[in-house]
């Protein structure tokens, strides 16, 4: 199981939904992994060839791009509503996996550093939109 903490997908008080620690997380834990058996791939070309729509429109909240592979990281549970914040109490080391980098309270909002998980950071619209064109 890629999260290893339970939570809880609420409200948010930075945008929308967010996930919700449900139990005390210490700093240092490992939180999340990518588990390639949940966590699909998915290149652009077989994208664009299938006319996933959906895929362009959502690549920034569903998907990671991975330039070394050159492929997207499609994230399969309920890691994708964990919103963004200039100072999140998780850290991602690589794209891969996501560590507490503070005591995080059962009921807290699990945050990220969203330009510090993928390769390209904000720029994955963009991306998409520039081979579309």
């Amino acid at each position: 199981m890629p999260m290893l903490f339970r939570t809880q997908v609420a409200s948010s008080s930075i945008h929308g939904l967010g996930l919700i620690a449900k139990e005390p997380i210490s700093n240092g834990s490992v939180f999340w992994r990518h588990d390639p058996l949940i966590d699909g791939w998915i290149d652009i070309k077989t994208a664009e060839r299938n006319k996933y729509d959906a895929f362009i429109e959502n690549v920034d909240y569903f998907f990671c791009y991975d330039r070394v592979l050159d492929l997207f990281i499609r994230h399969a549970d309920t890691i994708i509503f964990i919103n963004h914040s200039d100072t999140p109490n998780l850290i991602s080391p690589t794209k891969y996996i996501h560590i507490a980098n503070k005591d995080i309270d059962v009921g807290e909002e699990l945050t990220l550093n969203y330009c510090n998980i993928c390769d390209d950071g904000w720029q994955t619209v963009e991306k998409i939109n520039d081979r579309r064109s």
